[in-house]
């Protein structure tokens, strides 16, 4: 399934000048307006927005990079069956040169998966998808028409995004273009989103929202603006000597025109003549508005400088909705589903015994009462285990069933060994948990590694938990006889493994091995 970034669905909203800089207004209009330095959003039936950057290509040509965010909403879903709905969309760029000549096209297929076909939250917001594409084509200045088709309903939305392919070949200090990001990390595997080693998500719109609180509704909330560039031609001492270069950042209001610098990075080893940099600012602090962020690049060895500016804007949402006075008959049920993972049987009897105001009060108290850090806004102990319901809830068959019920207890296995039906056992899954992990002492005994087994034992894809190694779990060394489509297939009376009736990879050897 693809993976959703939250983000502000807005658009660029131009503020006032004030008086007071009257005299920088007629060039400051003439940034925001012109197209080339913003990110474009769609007309049509399908809405999206899309921003694009430039990095130095092969063989003398411009390496260009499109993001894309869309809205789940905007595609038809046909459901799949188990509750899976599926959309299928194209985007096609086509690449036109000054004279209006089509130089390049690409055209790409996306699958968008779901089991929930419209995702709101609580501030009514909706996750969002974020692509990315890339081309390769001489520097020149250009235009992308882009054309995105719902494959299922044949609806379709288009944007224009004119740009200059910068040119990168000279032998010059030189700098890319800046791409804003909402989340950089160290790559783990390759896909769409990762280059020279990292993984890059995209923010399309460069809307970077500043949160009062931090959501409950397990939506990832960014405060960090991450932004990724590349340098060029840095100039190494001829000596060997090691040479360094220095990054100096700023960043102007549009309302005020007031600037204002940025923490700077001085005296960083170059790591030859070509390299990145990836910038991380916490943007809490900036009031809402419009900026320009202007990035210097200085060559400590030959006091060469070059910069590169963009433009980004800070949100501020409005605050959530007040919280629900009194429970609804339903959530009133959801509590009564959570709390039988953790509450007394006494507490679960005064809970069923009460009304709706009384379940309420009952389940603030409750989660107060666990609050690890009482002096902070945030119940971490709450939005975890709501966090674990809920996944159990919408992946794992429900909460209430086997791996719904280890999963909300022990967390996220670091390992799941899948073994798929063959000709000697029917389908199981392995998970291996590692002591130590998260805090949580319960997940290993004698400091090795714990595993649970679940197995589709009637065939049906309902998996049960049939046998661990952890203190307390269901435990039955012969969990392989349940499973068996052939009896003669396995000795009943062995207890030891036998690597031939299961494949693939079982951990270490020892007590805490299934």
């Amino acid at each position: 399934m693809i993976r959703y970034v939250s983000i502000f669905l807005g658009i660029l909203i131009l503020s006032a000048l004030s008086p007071a800089y009257a005299k920088d207004a007629d060039s400051l209009v003439a940034a925001i307006d012109d197209p080339v330095l913003l990110p474009a959003n769609s007309t049509g039936d399908i809405d999206f927005a899309a921003d694009v950057a430039g990095f130095l290509g092969r063989e003398n040509q411009t390496f260009v990079e499109f993001y894309f965010l869309f809205r789940p909403s905007e595609f038809t879903l046909e459901e799949q069956g188990n509750k899976i709905y599926k959309g299928v969309f194209s985007i096609d760029v086509s690449i036109l040169d000054e004279q209006g000549n089509v130089v390049h096209q690409v055209i790409e297929e996306r699958t968008y998966e779901t089991d929930r076909p419209v995702v709101i939250n609580r501030r009514g917001e909706e996750r969002v998808m974020v692509d990315r594409m890339a081309i390769s084509i001489p520097p020149g200045t250009y235009q992308a028409d882009i054309l995105v088709t719902d494959m299922n309903s044949k609806r379709i939305g288009k944007l224009t995004k004119p740009f200059i392919a910068d040119r990168y070949d000279e032998n010059k200090l030189m700098i890319s273009e800046l791409q804003f990001a909402t989340y950089i990390k160290e790559a783990e595997n390759q896909n769409r989103f990762t280059k020279n080693g990292l993984f890059v998500m995209a923010n399309p719109l460069r809307i970077f929202e500043k949160w009062a609180e931090i959501p409950e509704d397990e939506v990832y909330k960014p405060r960090t603006m991450y932004i990724y560039f590349e340098m060029y031609n840095l100039a190494l001492d001829p000596s060997g000597a090691s040479s360094t270069y220095d990054v100096s950042s700023s960043v102007t209001s549009h309302t005020s025109g007031m600037t204002f610098s940025l923490p700077q990075k001085k005296g960083l080893r170059k790591p030859g003549s070509n390299g990145l940099k990836v910038l991380a600012f916490d943007y809490m602090t900036f009031p809402e508005d419009i900026y320009t962020i202007k990035l210097v690049l200085k060559d400590n060895l030959t006091g060469a400088e070059i910069a590169r500016t963009s433009i980004f804007e800070v949100v501020q949402p409005p605050p959530p909705p007040p919280p629900v006075t009194v429970l609804t008959e339903d959530q009133a049920k959801r509590g009564n589903r959570m709390l039988k993972f953790m509450a007394s049987k006494r507490d679960m009897s005064l809970y069923d015994k009460l009304g709706l105001e009384g379940k309420t009060e009952f389940l603030i108290n409750f989660w107060k009462e666990r609050d690890p850090t009482p002096d902070t806004p945030e119940n971490e102990f709450m939005i975890v285990f709501n966090e674990r319901f809920s996944f159990a809830d919408f992946q794992l068959g429900g909460a209430e069933s086997d791996r719904g019920n280890v999963f909300i207890k022990y967390g996220q296995p670091e390992e799941i060994e899948r073994n798929d039906s063959n000709t000697h056992l029917k389908s199981f899954q392995i998970w291996y948990y590692t002591s130590g992990v998260q805090g949580d002492g319960a997940r290993a005994d004698n400091g090795g590694r714990q595993f649970f087994v679940f197995g589709d034992r009637r065939g049906i894809g309902r998996y049960e938990l049939l046998h661990s190694s952890a203190r307390g779990e269901i435990s039955n060394p012969r969990w392989r006889s349940l499973l068996l489509l052939r009896q003669d297939q396995l000795d009943p009376t062995a207890t030891q493994f036998d690597p031939s009736i299961q494949a693939g990879k079982l951990g270490e050897s020892g007590a805490n091995q299934p």
